[in-house]
């Protein structure tokens, strides 16, 4: 299955907060493979795929532990399509091992919520 993230057109950083602007690909190759199965007629982006987008793009942004062992308050509200464009904010709380994120466009949020990224010993075993 393909998991890596969309490509990135944009960024702007503040403090320990980043914003992406990605274009999610709309090709075959994304149907087969995060969109397969979700569903044939009209393709949507599933919540564990947009999940693992966000920590693997705090990862390279913003330099957070590349896993995560619990989900806080996620919220899934808008069906994301292939070859949509929309925006990232990604936002780590070093101190709690928080990691907040938000996909939005247009004034409307697709989703939201707050991932505890695995500590140093979980995450390396």
């Amino acid at each position: 299955m393909h998991l890596q993230p969309p490509p990135v057109l944009g960024e702007c950083r503040q403090g320990s907060q980043v914003e992406l602007e990605l274009q999610v690909p709309a090709d075959a190759s994304l149907i087969d493979g995060p969109f397969s199965g979700h569903f044939p007629e009209l393709p949507v982006l599933p919540g564990v795929i947009q999940l693992h987008w966000a920590v693997e793009l705090a990862h390279r942004y913003l330099q957070t532990r590349p896993a995560f062992r619990e989900l806080i308050g996620v919220k899934f509200q808008k069906v994301i399509h292939p070859g949509q464009r929309l925006n990232l904010v990604l936002e780590f709380d070093a101190e709690r091992g928080e990691l907040r994120f938000r996909y939005h466009a247009a004034g409307a949020t697709y989703s939201s919520g707050k991932l505890r990224l695995a500590d140093t010993e979980a995450a390396d075993a």
